[in-house]
């Protein structure tokens, strides 16, 4: 169970321009405020950071995001090629520049240079020739967790996805409220050492569509919110594409709800006390579009910072060391797979420095 917990709102949306998230960012790490808030946290909890240390990691936070903003400029000028490469280096950048807020004791000369991750491929992926490719075959690329590297660091960190809450009160105005709900790779999947991109993509708000069209898979993530009226709890879930089934399948809350439609939206009714117990992990997309994420049959439930660097590692390895595979995808007009990281990487540019920003907020600031 991920556990909602009420937050302040959020000063930026998806739907801000990706100059403001940066402006934004580019306060938040004013050197000065950066030591001194990491001096402050030290002394909070009782343990010893030299002027000089906090000094150290403020500069390199700083780089690091500094780093991040040239890779993520420089891939727009690149076609999707090398794209995926470039930002996935920005996003190696982010996570550093996260642990080492984190972690008292990182820095930039005590990272391990590894990313963590490593790219394994069915046997038939290896040699690509002129023979056909199948698209299960290209889905069960995956990316084996490693013990140390940056990836290892991050899926031991809280991570949060934020929601809002609308809420409806009879006679008067309605309002919302903001939650965030904390989720913990390394605690919910102890054992699962090796991700496939299916799983990834799955779990993906920004194609979902693409997930059920172009890759004729089920999505795990569905368009929707829950809506508060007095006690009860009213999921609204979009009709496009999804059936009452397959909800049903996937969602723990309907089994304890009643049911009701109209032409666009299931509507899942249920007491406020039973869903607490059941809330299923709520995301947002760019456009700020919420979803609700699967808690049934779903093989990975865990934050779109993690999803997004899964993915990019896995594009971009095969962009860098796979490119006759790489320009198969990109080329295959069968299969039309080159669309998934096309509308990735354009949303990399709102999303990643946004979620850097959310996480940069809860794991430092708090605000």
């Amino acid at each position: 169970m991920i556990q909602p917990i009420e937050t302040a709102s959020s000063v930026l949306h998806y739907n801000t321009l990706e100059k403001q998230i940066w402006r934004e960012i580019s306060m938040l790490t004013d050197f000065r405020l950066i030591k001194e808030k990491l001096k402050k946290e030290a002394r909070s909890a009782n343990l010893a950071m030299t002027d000089e240390f906090a000094s150290q990691k403020a500069k390199d936070i700083q780089y690091c995001i500094k780093q991040a903003k040239e890779y993520f400029l420089s891939s727009k000028s690149a076609t999707l090629v090398i794209k995926p490469t470039l930002i996935y280096y920005g996003l190696i950048s982010l996570a550093a520049a996260l642990v080492i807020v984190r972690d008292r004791d990182k820095s930039l000369n005590s990272m391990r240079g590894a990313h963590g991750l490593k790219d394994k491929y069915p046997d038939k992926l290896n040699s690509v020739a002129n023979s056909t490719i199948s698209r299960n075959e290209i889905l069960e690329i995956s990316a084996e967790i490693q013990d140390s590297g940056t990836f290892a660091e991050i899926i031991r960190m809280n991570l949060h996805e934020g929601f809002t809450l609308p809420i409806k009160h009879e006679g008067s105005t309605d309002t919302t409220k903001d939650f965030k709900q904390q989720v913990n790779y390394a605690g919910s999947y102890p054992t699962l050492k090796e991700i496939n991109l299916l799983s990834i993509f799955q779990n993906i708000p920004e194609i979902w569509k693409e997930t059920k069209l172009v890759l004729k898979k089920e999505s795990f993530v569905y368009m929707g919110e829950a809506v508060l009226s007095g006690e009860i709890i009213t999921c609204r879930i979009s009709k496009e594409l999804n059936t009452i089934d397959e909800l049903e399948r996937n969602f723990s809350f309907t089994a304890r709800a009643t049911v009701a439609e109209s032409n666009n939206y299931y509507f899942f009714n249920i007491p406020r006390s039973q869903y607490t117990d059941i809330t299923p992990l709520t995301k947002r997309d760019t456009t700020a579009t919420q979803y609700l994420t699967a808690d049934k049959n779903n093989p990975l439930i865990t934050s779109d910072f993690i999803l997004y660097y899964l993915s990019f590692f896995l594009l971009g390895s095969l962009a860098r060391y796979k490119p006759a595979l790489w320009r198969y995808i990109l080329e295959d007009p069968m299969h039309g797979l080159s669309t998934i990281p096309e509308i990735l990487c354009d949303s990399a540019y709102i999303k990643l420095p946004y979620l850097f920003l959310n996480e940069f907020n809860n794991n430092f600031y708090k605000i």
